[in-house]
């Protein structure tokens, strides 16, 4: 049987601002419901902060799926935030039979946009799995293809 960790009083937890509809229908949801961690003691940090290392993982996606993902990033001007990007390896990743693999695809939607990056990162649905901390300080070597919790 699987055991599942608790979260505990003093632990941190990584947000994003939704950006679905729904904060249209019910624009005060998210910020409730930051209140509410707050109000039981958990730290939060927001994410998408000027000179963030992006991480993204995914699993179970197709090549379409992830590249209006990527997207999006773009289009919301994330990568022009950010000073890195660390890309999870993608468990079972369809590739439509085009045969880009999710790293290919993200540098074809960077465009001109340079960005350090490091793909195929075993901390996602894969094995080895690494585990990265929510709010952690790491340094991100591209060239050397290392990740460094500080």
């Amino acid at each position: 049987m699987h055991e599942f960790m608790k979260l505990n009083k003093g632990d941190t937890i990584g947000i994003f601002s939704p950006s679905t509809p729904i904060t249209s229908i019910c624009p005060k949801r998210f910020q409730r419901g930051k209140q509410y961690l707050e109000s039981k003691g958990f730290k939060i940090i927001e994410g998408n902060k000027e000179g963030d290392i992006l991480f993204i993982e995914d699993s179970l996606k197709d090549a379409a799926t992830i590249e209006r993902s990527f997207s999006l990033l773009k289009l919301n001007g994330v990568f022009e935030k950010i000073s890195g990007i660390i890309l999870g390896k993608h468990e079972l990743f369809d590739d439509l039979k085009i045969g880009r693999k999710p790293y290919e695809i993200l540098l074809e939607v960077l465009g001109e946009t340079k960005i350090p990056f490091i793909a195929d990162f075993d901390c996602c649905h894969t094995h080895p799995m690494m585990t990265l901390p929510i709010g952690a300080t790491i340094e991100l070597d591209a060239t050397n293809q290392k990740v460094t919790i500080l």
